[in-house]
């Protein structure tokens, strides 16, 4: 018995069909795979802009939990002048050491602009007993309110030191002019010291 043979159209029907789901089947792997591809291939060729700032966000989220670190303050070397008396001063940050002149080679002088008799010389031998060379007390022509520690330059602590020992509310200053001793100390009505008996 001779075999079975298709007709002849209905087997070129069947061979277009096969070729045209073999197309369907390329076809579709090829869109698929560009779907997923796409994303990857575009990544290597775009710019790093987007990394960048992603990272960028990164360090700033890392920075801003990080705890804040200041540098240590190195500490001042000390200051020394000579001479024998010394007062020293520390904080934190620095030790500085100022050696003041002595007592008896500064000179002084006491004013009183109150109408407190005896005041300035009271404080005069107040000073004299701690060994200031002291000119005789006077008068100061002006009242004033508050007293004033007026000095030469370069006589600041030791101004600073007689207003702590004796005039604790006197304003120190350096004075504008010319002195005739290195410190001039002038009573104001702010003094509240006792005046000679």
């Amino acid at each position: 018995m001779p075999g079975r043979h298709a007709a002849p159209g209905e087997e070129r029907f069947l061979r277009e069909l096969g070729f045209f789901a073999l197309k369907v089947v390329i076809w579709g792997v090829i869109v698929f795979g560009a779907v997923l591809l796409i994303p990857k291939v575009s990544g290597l060729f775009s710019s790093p802009e987007p990394q960048a700032s992603s990272v960028t966000t990164e360090v700033a989220a890392v920075t801003s939990t990080a705890p804040v670190t200041t540098a240590a303050r190195v500490p001042s070397p000390s200051t020394t002048v000579p001479g024998p008396s010394t007062t020293s001063t520390t904080d934190s940050t620095s030790t500085t050491t100022t050696t003041l002149r002595p007592p008896a080679t500064l000179t002084v002088q006491v004013l009183n602009s109150t109408d407190r008799d005896g005041l300035a010389a009271a404080l005069t031998d107040k000073l004299a007993a701690l060994g200031y060379q002291m000119v005789e007390a006077d008068n100061y022509p002006d009242p004033l309110d508050i007293s004033r520690v007026w000095y030469r330059e370069g006589l600041q602590a030791e101004a600073g030191k007689i207003a702590e020992q004796a005039v604790p509310d006197a304003s120190v200053e350096q004075y504008a002019g010319s002195l005739d001793v290195d410190i001039l100390v002038v009573l104001g009505a702010s003094y509240e010291g006792e005046a000679a008996p």
